[in-house]
């Protein structure tokens, strides 16, 4: 399962995107054979990363969603505010602007917390451009690249 899972990191890494979500899915059934809940809690946040670089914002917020259910269940508060900055990101894409704000205010609250003070500024900055962008006028956005990739508030099942 680990391997499987570096060597969808290294596709990803690699721009390999859809081999990354191919070996990434592959070592996130194992991991969930395995029992593994922080495995797989890592397996499913960095799928919904690499479902972001591929604009699948759906499967993303589906997948960060779980993740982030995994990390609270185990009490990992570092996995909890990695998770909320990511799938913050994910909701912003999505327009769910005010989801996005509380994800990443919980994220800076986790990360004071944990003492992580680099961490907590950039979770503040992405903070402060959500505000920023929501006090501007919003452009109209362009179509997603498959045509309408937007999240419409399904659940990644895994």
């Amino acid at each position: 399962g680990i391997a499987l899972g570096v060597i969808g990191s290294a596709c990803r890494e690699l721009g390999r995107l859809n081999e990354a979500i191919e070996y990434l899915q592959q070592a996130l059934a194992i991991y969930r054979e395995l029992g593994d809940p922080m495995t797989e809690a890592d397996a499913l946040s960095n799928l919904g990363e690499t479902y972001l670089d591929l604009h699948r914002i759906d499967n993303a917020v589906g997948a960060l969603t779980d993740s982030l259910g995994i990390w609270r269940d185990i009490g990992d508060r570092s996995g909890q505010a990695a998770t909320l900055q990511r799938l913050a990101r994910a909701l912003q894409l999505v327009g769910a602007e005010e989801e996005a704000r509380a994800s990443l205010g919980e994220a800076i609250s986790l990360f004071e917390e944990l003492g992580d003070d680099a961490r907590a500024a950039e979770a503040r900055q992405r903070l402060v451009a959500i505000l920023e962008n929501a006090a501007s006028p919003a452009p109209e956005e362009p179509a997603a690249p498959d045509g309408g990739d937007s999240w419409d508030g399904t659940v990644y099942q895994g």
